[in-house]
C-alpha cells in the first residue's frame, strides 16, 4: 500500500567557495587532517615547519597527522609561534594574536606649524603623527619663529598612539625680531654667528 498525505522532504544545500577566498570547509584526503589558521590582525604569513603556506585566514588541507611548528609573521609585529597537532580526519583551528612591536606619537601644538625634532632628528611640522617608534622614552623639541622652543619627554608604548599636545609660549623679549632678522639674512646667503 502507498503512503498517503504529506511526505517529509530532505533538502541539502551545498556551498562551494572559489579557491583562495579564505577559510572554508575543505575535504582532506583520507588519512590526513586540516589546519584552519587565523590571526589578529589578519594578513600574516603562515609557515608550517618552515614551509610557506599562504596568508591568514586560511585552511590548509591534506596535512599528514603529527606535530608541527606553526609560525605567523607580519611586518610590525612579533612572530607568533606554536606547536600544533594535526589529527587524521579532523580540522585543527588556531588563532594567533600578534603583538605589535612599535608605537606612535601624535604631536600637536598651539599654534600649529611648529618644527618637531624627535631625539634630535627632524620629524616634520605639527600636526604630525610619527609611526614605527620602538617603545621607550623620546626627547621631543618643538620650535617656531616668535615662540620659545619647547622640550618635552614622551613615552611610546607598543601598539598604542600617544598624544603630545604642546602650547608654545611667545617670546616677549624682542628676540623674535632678532630671530626673524637672522632668518632673513640666512635666506640671502649670509652666515650668522651669534654670541
Amino acid at each position: 500500500p502507498g503512503i498517503s498525505g504529506i511526505q517529509p522532504v530532505s533538502v541539502f544545500i551545498v556551498h562551494v567557495e572559489q579557491p583562495g577566498t579564505g577559510p572554508g570547509p575543505t575535504i582532506s584526503p583520507a588519512g590526513t587532517g586540516s589546519l584552519l589558521v587565523n590571526s589578529i590582525p589578519p594578513g600574516a604569513s603562515i609557515l608550517l615547519d618552515g614551509v610557506a603556506k599562504g596568508v591568514t585566514p586560511r585552511t590548509i588541507s591534506g596535512v599528514q597527522p603529527g606535530v608541527y611548528t606553526l609560525v605567523l609573521e607580519k611586518e610590525g609585529y612579533a612572530d607568533y609561534e606554536k606547536n600544533v597537532t594535526v589529527s587524521a580526519g579532523r580540522t585543527t583551528m588556531v588563532t594567533g594574536t600578534l603583538q605589535p612591536l612599535y608605537g606612535s606619537l601624535r604631536i600637536q601644538s598651539s599654534p600649529s606649524g611648529a618644527t618637531v625634532l624627535v631625539k634630535g632628528n627632524l620629524a616634520g611640522v605639527t600636526p604630525l603623527v610619527v609611526n614605527g617608534l620602538v617603545p621607550g622614552e623620546y626627547a621631543i623639541s618643538l620650535s617656531k619663529t616668535g615662540y620659545q622652543t619647547a622640550n618635552r619627554t614622551a613615552t611610546v608604548t607598543a601598539g598604542q598612539e600617544k598624544l603630545l599636545f604642546v602650547t608654545l609660549s611667545s617670546k616677549k623679549d624682542g628676540s623674535e625680531k632678532i630671530d626673524a632678522f637672522i632668518l632673513a639674512l640666512e635666506k640671502e646667503g649670509f652666515t650668522v654667528q651669534q654670541g
